[in-house]
């Protein structure tokens, strides 16, 4: 997941096949700039389904589309970087048994997919 987009990548272990797609999540951030604020982002794994959700520019949380529906009965989250130049702290903050609370009405402006 790139969150200041919302562009996901995906690959099953063993599998030449790989998977791009991008959320409806309004840009936050310029990857150009050697500085962005920093941004919050979980993700939801309930009935072998993936789902992310993202903090968004106003402070707000907001979810995507699932992105993975078959997913395997036990799943090691983890979190790695590729093609990356600068500074990235990425870490585990909480873990929640619900979801975050979020705007129906603002919510549902950023299911789906965008458009290729």
């Amino acid at each position: 997941l790139a969150p200041y987009d919302g562009t996901v990548l995906a690959a099953r272990p063993g599998s030449p096949t790989r998977c791009r797609a991008r959320l409806r999540w309004e840009k936050i951030g310029d990857e150009q700039r050697k500085w962005n604020d920093p941004m919050s982002c979980g993700f939801l794994i309930e009935n072998r389904k993936l789902k992310f959700f993202r903090v968004g520019g106003r402070g707000e949380w907001h979810s995507g589309e699932t992105v993975c529906e078959d997913l395997p009965k036990q799943v090691s989250p983890c979190m790695f970087m590729s093609s990356y130049v600068g500074f990235a702290l990425v870490q585990y903050v909480c873990l929640w048994n619900s979801l975050p609370e979020t705007c129906p009405h603002c919510d549902a402006n950023f299911q789906g997919f965008a458009e290729p």
